[in-house]
Order: C-alpha cells, then sequence, then structure tokens
C-alpha cells in the first residue's frame, strides 16, 4: 500500500471519528461546523475531487468521506504543524504531557475565524496513477456488411452455403 492511501485511509477514520463523536454528543452539544485538516495534498485533491475520477479503493473511500465531512470542510496543515504527527516523531509520552502542539494544536489555528478555516490553499491538479482509464468500445454489427463480401474479404467462408 502507497503512502497516499494510508493517508486516505487515516482520513476516512478521522471522518469516522467525527461523525461519531457529534452522534455522541447530539442531545448535549451542538456543533455548529466541523473542519477536518490533512498534511497530505495529494488525500486533499481526492477528496474535493468527484470519487468516480479514481480507481476503486481511492473512489470508495473519498465517497464515504464525503458523506462524513464535506469536501469544503478539509483544510491543509503543514507537516511540521500537524499534531497527529508529535508521537510519531519520537516523543515519548511524557514528552507529549508538555507538549503545546499536542494539547493545542499549531497557534495560527486557533487565531484563525471560520471563514479562514474553510480556505484551504487551492489544490493544483497532482498527477496520480489512481485516475480510472475511461475506454470506450465500439462495434459494427455483422449486418452492415453482406454475408458475400466477408466470404469474398477473408475467405474463410467458402464451404459455407449462403442463404438469404
Amino acid at each position: 500500500m502507497t503512502l497516499p492511501k494510508l493517508e486516505l485511509c487515516a482520513a476516512l477514520l478521522l471522518a469516522k471519528l467525527l461523525s461519531i463523536v457529534i452522534k455522541s454528543y447530539e442531545g448535549s452539544l451542538k456543533v455548529d461546523e466541523v473542519f477536518a485538516w490533512s498534511d497530505s495534498t495529494v488525500v486533499l485533491h481526492w477528496i474535493r475531487s468527484s470519487p468516480y475520477r479514481w480507481k476503486s479503493f481511492v473512489s470508495n473511500r473519498t465517497a464515504q468521506i464525503q458523506e462524513l465531512v464535506p469536501p469544503d470542510r478539509w483544510g491543509y496543515v503543514k507537516s511540521q504543524d500537524n499534531p497527529a504527527d508529535c508521537a510519531s516523531r519520537g516523543l515519548s509520552p511524557s514528552g507529549l504531557l508538555d507538549h503545546s502542539l499536542w494539547w493545542a494544536g499549531p497557534p495560527w489555528l486557533q487565531s484563525m475565524d471560520p471563514i479562514e478555516k474553510t480556505c484551504g490553499p487551492p489544490i493544483k491538479e497532482i498527477p496520480t496513477d489512481e485516475e480510472r482509464q475511461v475506454v470506450l468500445s465500439t462495434f459494427t454489427s455483422l449486418n452492415a456488411f453482406s454475408k458475400e463480401f466477408l466470404v469474398r474479404k477473408f475467405k474463410i467462408f467458402d464451404q459455407i452455403v449462403l442463404s438469404q
């Protein structure tokens, strides 16, 4: 499995987790807006595009993500500002206790208003081998050709008695 596909699985996990948490608190807490963040521009490109563009693995997961969290609610966070990466960068559990990025997120996120949060950087077209290839097959009915033409042309039916 490629790294972008693993990142896509992480985005799906986040979308499912957000959905579960919101449903769990819906009686006691009103959630107006939800924002999700990824440090993978490839994943954001997939999420912000039609799922039908992609091969099955990416298509199925992006469709699920889009049902749970709208594409315009996904933003980009640089890897160095991503709190989710703190634990994977080798920080010990005791190191996480006083790690401000882990507990509060990046400082710029706290100072943003909701309109800025929805405006992630534009994601340009990223070349990927996950795009579906469209194949168009055409055929012509044999009725368009006369049987005599086929016999003369290919000489494979010369034993067949032609009847009209």
